[in-house]
């Protein structure tokens, strides 16, 4: 089920309490895919097999490549570089903003970043998603991050912001999953 709420500009105060990290620009990031300098490819777990990543490109501008052990955690945040493969774009160039909804569905990586790199495997289901569109772009690849506020009870929340190029804030989402371990 989806349900849609649509407004228009009203007069208001604004104002704008978030940035995003400075990361590394998606020429300069590793993709996630790229196997490791000493050629020895990984086994691809099954979240990186799901068809979707057949149509999304994806690098990684904060965190670690699925292979990758020897990172610490930080915190439960994560940001990449993401584009489609062949882009959604309305006619007049700017992003189709439900290309938005599945871009910002992605918010796993939080949660194995929180988990470290020996964490337990987890399977997630979403129950709620929330996405805010704030402005359109053009621009080809977005920076996606993510933030796990918690997970308990078999449950996990998580917090998205899209940034394009250029850093200008596309859009807002949150969501609420259902986890199971592997």
């Amino acid at each position: 089920e989806s349900l849609v709420i649509l407004g228009r500009d009203r007069e208001a105060f604004t104002y704008r309490d978030v940035t995003p990290p400075e990361v590394p620009e998606p020429d300069a990031a590793p993709s996630f895919l790229e196997p490791p300098e000493n050629g020895d490819a990984p086994e691809i777990p099954f979240y990186v097999r799901q068809p979707m990543w057949d149509h999304l490109e994806r690098r990684v501008a904060f965190g670690s490549r699925f292979w990758e052990t020897d990172w610490t955690v930080p915190d439960s945040m994560a940001a990449f570089w993401i584009r489609y493969r062949e882009m959604p774009r309305l006619e007049d160039g700017r992003l189709n903003p439900l290309a938005a909804i599945s871009l910002s569905d992605l918010g796993g990586e939080a949660v194995r970043h929180k988990l470290g790199p020996d964490g337990p495997g987890f399977r997630m289901a979403s129950l709620d998603h929330y996405v805010q569109w704030i402005s359109d772009t053009e621009s080809e690849w977005l920076l996606l991050v993510c933030r796990s506020a918690q997970a308990q009870n078999g449950f996990v929340d998580m917090n998205m912001e899209l940034w394009d190029d250029k850093r200008n804030l596309v859009a807002l989402a949150k969501q609420l999953a259902m986890i199971s371990p592997l």
